[in-house]
C-alpha cells in the first residue's frame, strides 16, 4: 500500500476543505460583523441626535428663562426708579433671603440710587449676611407688612442702627414683599440720607403699589460666591 500516496491525498483534502470552509464562514462572519457595526452606527445616530435634541430643548428653556429673567428685573428696576424719584428717596434696595431651599443668608439683590444725591453704593457691602445673626430684624421683616422709622436715632436694634449709620440715613422704610400665599420673598428697603420723613400719607400707596408689582415677578436671588466673604 502506498501510505505516502495516501497521506498526499489526505493532505490535500484538508487543504480543500478548509479552503471550502474558509470561503463560506469567513464572508459570513464578516457580513455579521458589517451588520453589527451598521448597527452600531445607526444606534449612535440616533443617540448623537436624541442628545442634540436634549440640548436643543435645554437651550431653548434657557434662553426662554433669560428673557423672562430680562424682562422681570426691567420691570423690577423700572419701578423702583419710578418710586424713588416720587417720593425724592436716596437709595431704593430689596434684601432677599437665600439659597431658596435654607435661606441660611440674606444680601441686596437690587440697588438703585439717587444720582443727585450723592449717595454710595451698599449692595456689594451686604452680602452673605448671615440670617441667625440678623434674627431680630429678620423676624421683623417677615410678620410686619410696613416698618416705618422717621428717625433713624430711634432704632433700636444695634446691628440694624448701625448699619443704617454707616448707610448715612435719617429716615428709613421697610416694606415687606410677599407672594400670594403670603410667603415672605424679601424686603423693600428705602434710605433717606438728606432728609427725614415727615408724612406717609402720600407715600405708603406709592410703596404698596411698587411692592405689589415686584412680588409677583421678583426671581430667587443667587449672589456670586467671590462676594461671601
Amino acid at each position: 500500500m502506498d501510505w505516502v500516496g495516501i497521506a498526499a491525498v489526505i493532505g490535500a483534502l484538508g487543504t480543500i476543505i478548509l479552503g471550502v470552509v474558509t470561503a463560506l464562514i469567513v464572508p459570513a462572519q464578516n457580513a455579521r460583523l458589517k451588520r453589527k457595526e451598521l448597527e452600531f452606527d445607526t444606534l449612535a445616530k440616533i443617540n448623537d441626535r436624541k442628545i442634540e435634541r436634549m440640548f436643543e430643548i435645554e437651550e431653548g428653556r434657557n434662553r426662554e428663562y433669560q428673557c423672562k429673567l430680562s424682562d422681570s428685573y426691567s420691570h423690577i428696576y423700572g419701578n423702583m426708579w419710578s418710586l424713588l424719584l416720587n417720593i425724592d428717596a436716596d437709595r431704593v434696595c430689596i434684601l432677599q433671603p437665600h439659597p431658596h431651599d435654607n435661606r441660611e443668608f440674606i444680601s441686596i439683590s437690587h440697588e438703585i440710587l439717587n444720582p443727585k444725591s450723592g449717595v454710595s453704593k451698599q449692595k456689594y457691602n451686604f452680602q452673605y449676611r448671615r440670617m441667625s445673626e440678623w434674627g431680630d430684624v429678620v423676624g421683623m421683616w417677615t410678620s410686619r407688612e410696613f416698618i416705618v422709622y422717621k428717625d433713624a436715632k430711634d432704632i433700636k436694634d444695634v446691628k440694624l442702627h448701625a448699619e443704617s449709620y454707616r448707610r448715612g440715613a435719617k429716615s428709613v422704610i421697610f416694606r415687606r414683599i410677599a407672594n400670594t400665599s403670603g410667603h415672605w420673598l424679601g424686603t423693600l428697603a428705602i434710605d433717606f440720607v438728606h432728609k427725614q420723613v415727615t408724612n406717609m400719607d402720600n407715600i405708603r400707596p406709592q410703596i404698596n403699589d411698587v411692592v405689589r408689582i415686584i412680588a409677583d415677578i421678583l426671581p430667587p436671588y443667587t449672589p456670586p460666591k467671590e462676594l461671601n466673604n
